[in-house]
């Protein structure tokens, strides 16, 4: 053998050698990297559903005074557009995240639901058309399932 095979194979099986410890040391950083960067969308999306929360309760006790003649139409306007704010900031949230854990999928359907039927729950508390337990109990369930999403989040695998 000439010398500059014997100098290849002497730099390269050691350097191969290296290269794979090195791949094996990096993978489980990566994975972690990975699940640090899920573990950060998921408490954004949580926090945001903390925040859309509170402006569901402030809404819902806008409409209740409303509705038993007792508020402003000006106040539910306004806690109403809070809350629209609330919602795309919530579904802007969630768009980032991957995945969303089987158990806080269900309240998310729920929410999405609510969201979504929000508009004609608005028009009933302006025209008065919903007794205030009917108006309370519907604003209380999607209260519940943001809870019940935000508990999801936290009980995931990884968090």
């Amino acid at each position: 053998m000439k010398i500059n095979r014997r100098l290849v194979l002497l730099v390269t099986v050691p350097l191969v050698v290296a290269v794979t410890f090195a791949v094996l040391a990096l993978a489980p950083a990566t994975q972690q990297a990975l699940q640090a960067n899920r573990l950060t969308a998921m408490v954004d999306v949580a926090s945001s559903a903390s925040q859309l929360t509170h402006h569901l309760q402030r809404e819902r006790a806008a409409a209740t005074a409303l509705v038993s003649t007792q508020g402003d139409p000006e106040a539910f306007r306004e806690t109403s557009s809070a809350t629209d704010k609330s919602v795309a900031r919530f579904r802007s949230e969630l768009g980032q995240l991957s995945s969303v854990p089987g158990n806080a999928q269900s309240a998310l359907d729920r929410i999405d639901q609510f969201i979504d039927e929000m508009p004609s729950l608005r028009a009933q508390v302006r025209s008065g058309g919903s007794t205030v337990t009917a108006l309370t109990f519907g604003y209380r369930i999607v209260i519940a399932d943001l809870i019940d999403y935000r508990d999801g989040i936290a009980q995931a695998d990884g968090v």
